[in-house]
């Protein structure tokens, strides 16, 4: 921490997420006054969208199967050559 500069951060433990053990939140700096309910929704809000989704994690085995069919496609394409050459 900075000496003489002070920032409020709310710790969030235990929460139900197979990434993360805990979060933390830095509250800006012209929120004097707010609602603790209001805060705690916001930050389980954001922390549903933190989810890695499926489609991500799949694109390396879109990308071997387009390569794949491109490859089968090819060799079919030079064999159907060869037959009539």
């Amino acid at each position: 921490m900075i000496n003489g500069y002070e920032r409020r951060i709310m710790q969030l433990r235990n929460i139900k997420s197979p990434y993360f053990d805990e979060a933390y939140f830095v509250m800006k700096d012209n929120c004097e006054h707010f609602i603790e309910s209001e805060v705690l929704c916001e930050a389980e809000r954001i922390l549903g969208t933190t989810k890695i989704s499926k489609r991500k994690k799949g694109v390396f085995g879109r990308l071997i199967y387009t390569f794949s069919c491109g490859l089968l496609l090819g060799a079919i394409i030079a064999f159907v050559i060869t037959l009539f050459i």
